[in-house]
């Protein structure tokens, strides 16, 4: 009973003062809603109506904190896989780009889709908002890339080139053990980090594979 209102106010708070008047606040209003519940309804007593309204809120703060929250979590766990998707998609356009006949030609939803396994249904969610975004244009089942969507395809490529040289020179990893990782990577890094990644690393223009590293202004 006495630890249930501290574990509820550190939800809401990092700063230790916050904390103690909110984990004051609560214990307080356990308190009296829990002796209002017990003088309301019979055979109730007061002693575990406290107890229950403590572990209430404790509930509730372990679910909608918006720091710390469980509902908060899977909405940003929601929003980075869909922005994952969108960058796959993007990326996976550049590549097909290429390797065929540029950047301009369009490609199928059904050779897209079997890059990754995706499906249909899913990558079309992804082209929707990226069409929205002016980085896609849709004719019919194929995409093509606008100007946008090969800069920021670009980015993404970029990253993910600029990690596995990291991984190459630096750490001196197999070529069979990069691309995993900057699959990881390449979602994960900030702009400014993979300015300072390419500084470090010289500016090369080839990643270990003989791939092209795209240059920022791509």
């Amino acid at each position: 009973t006495l630890l249930t209102p501290a574990a509820a106010a550190r939800q809401w708070t990092d700063r230790l003062g916050a904390m103690l008047l909110l984990s004051g606040g609560i214990g307080a209003l356990s308190g009296s809603m829990g002796a209002l519940a017990s003088a309301s309804i019979p055979r109730i007593p007061t002693g575990p109506a406290i107890v229950l309204v403590s572990s209430l809120i404790l509930v509730l703060s372990l679910m909608l904190a918006p720091s710390r929250g469980m509902v908060w979590a899977m909405l940003r766990d929601r929003r980075v896989q869909v922005r994952i998707r969108r960058e796959n998609l993007l990326k996976d356009l550049y590549l097909a780009g290429e390797r065929g006949a540029g950047f301009q030609e369009a490609v199928s939803l059904p050779v897209l889709m079997g890059y990754r396994g995706l499906s249909g249904a899913g990558l079309l969610r992804s082209a929707r908002r990226l069409v929205r975004t002016s980085h896609l244009e849709r004719m019919g089942d194929r995409l093509r890339l606008t100007g946008d969507g090969i800069r920021e395809a670009a980015k993404v490529v970029r990253k993910h080139r600029l990690w596995e040289s990291y991984l190459s020179h630096r750490l001196e990893l197999p070529p069979d053990h990069l691309h995993r990782d900057a699959e990881m990577m390449e979602h994960a890094l900030s702009d400014e980090v993979v300015d300072d990644l390419d500084r470090m690393l010289g500016y090369p223009e080839y990643d270990p594979h003989g791939k092209p590293i795209p240059r920022e202004a791509s």
